[in-house]
């Protein structure tokens, strides 16, 4: 019976992750995080020294964080709270599957989109700046390869923020306000409150504050990068803690959800 049930969430995942990989959103948001990803660089004009390639990096990714996290955060809220208003949920729910495998099994296959999202800018990243520098130092390929990882964490726990909210809202209109504000929130203000906003010779943050936040986890990460050459090992277990609360809770209100 696990058996089946964890292939039925297999299943699941595949048709998710087939789905938005052939859908023309997912087309549209690789193209823009591809396209400024290739135009941020060339808008930067000084390499002088290591310090300012650093920036040059982090200032690059921010884009592409803040496209893909609007992009996930909408597709993942539209899986659950759109079905529920298409009443297509209810015939989901007398499909022979549990619930934990439909869940899971949803969230996993919007997981699985974000290494494609991720990968071909990033690739674009490294070939441009291996043009115009012509020699990356070990420790900037330190910096981008942890950046990834926190890039990769940080979109897993907004998916993970956002199947919670669309389960516990239900209706697409309601949820994707909250999930704008949301990352409103995290974009614009609480970066400036850790020192995203101008000029830091400093890292400190307050990991309190952007538990509840990934994005400015992420932008954490990007000073830590920069001041530290080397990203603060705590961002990790933030986010993986962030997503696994969410996903769990996320999970307990699914399936006490009627319809």
């Amino acid at each position: 019976m696990i058996k089946r049930q964890i292939k039925m969430l297999w299943n699941t995942a595949k048709e998710t992750f087939i789905e938005h990989l052939i859908s023309y959103h997912f087309i549209m948001c690789l193209f823009l995080c591809c396209f400024i990803t290739a135009i941020m660089i060339w808008l930067f004009s000084y390499f002088e020294d290591t310090r300012n390639l650093k920036h040059t990096i982090t200032s690059t990714l921010f884009p592409l964080v803040i496209i893909a996290m609007a992009y996930l955060s909408i597709m993942t809220g539209n899986m659950f709270s759109g079905e529920i208003d298409k009443q297509t949920m209810g015939t989901l729910l007398t499909l022979p599957v549990k619930r934990w495998a439909l869940y899971f099994g949803k969230i996993l296959g919007m997981i699985l989109i974000i290494p494609v999202i991720v990968i071909m800018p990033i690739g674009i990243l490294v070939f441009e700046l291996s043009i115009i520098v012509g020699y990356l130092p070990p420790v900037l390929i330190s910096i981008i390869l942890q950046l990834v990882l926190i890039i990769m964490l940080t979109f897993t726990a907004v998916i993970s923020i956002s199947a919670l909210v669309s389960v516990i809202l239900r209706k697409t209109l309601y949820s994707a306000t909250v999930m704008f504000l949301y990352l409103m929130l995290m974009i614009f203000i609480i970066p400036i409150l850790i020192g995203g906003g101008g000029p830091v010779t400093r890292y400190n943050v307050n990991y309190a504050l952007i538990f509840l936040l990934p994005y400015a986890c992420f932008s954490a990460a990007t000073v830590s990068a920069v001041i530290l050459n080397n990203v603060d090992p705590t961002l990790y277990y933030l986010l993986m803690a962030y997503f696994l609360i969410a996903m769990v809770y996320g999970y307990l209100v699914f399936r006490r959800m009627e319809l």
